[in-house]
């Protein structure tokens, strides 16, 4: 899970391993008012040959091999959406009060079974076009 905690920044938690391991990603000071590029790559699996990479902004921040999948899952958990990040721990995050409004944008969301899926070439065209 990806969530935002109001001293840290931007935190990946796997909750597949034990004990859990957390993992500030975007610092706070960093977080704001600036785009970030997150890109992830995973295999999702319920056995050992699962993994779970992530960078931001181009550099690696997040490696694990291992169950990338709870067992008793029955469809992939990909969820976007408005999520008060404070209620799920309460008092650690006050139960959300106080956090502000926070806004994610999110864009070029690609999934697929396999790189050439995701039409990459779409993605470096635009980025040679706006931003060469």
């Amino acid at each position: 899970m990806i969530r935002f905690t109001k001293n840290s920044g931007l935190k990946i938690e796997n909750h597949t391993a034990f004990p859990p391991e957390e993992k500030v990603i975007i610092d706070r000071k960093d977080l704001f008012d600036n785009w970030h590029d997150v890109i992830i790559r995973a295999n999702l699996s319920k056995e050992m040959k699962g993994s779970f990479n992530l960078w931001v902004n181009g550099n690696k921040k997040f490696e694990f091999n291992g169950i990338t999948r709870q067992l008793s899952a029955k469809q992939d958990p990909i969820h976007f959406g408005i999520y008060n990040t404070g209620s799920k721990y309460g008092d650690r995050n006050m139960n959300g009060k106080n956090l502000g409004n926070i806004v994610v944008l999110f864009d070029e969301i690609r999934v697929g079974d396999s790189c050439k899926d995701l039409k990459l070439e779409e993605f470096t065209a635009y980025i040679n076009k706006y931003f060469n």
